[in-house]
């Protein structure tokens, strides 16, 4: 068998590329999101202490 730069596998290596690089931005949009909740959540908390 010949590893060549056309055909099926490096299409689908750029898709899984892809595909990987749109998973970890969605992880991080969602842990910044979280934390960014999160710091709403204790900021929300400290006002109603405070009051």
């Amino acid at each position: 068998m010949q590893l060549s730069t056309d055909g099926q596998g490096p299409s689908l290596y750029k898709l899984y590329r892809k595909a990987l690089n749109n998973s970890l931005l969605y992880f991080y949009i969602w842990l910044t999101w979280f934390f960014g909740s999160l710091s709403g959540h204790t900021q929300i908390k400290e006002k109603l202490v405070g009051n």
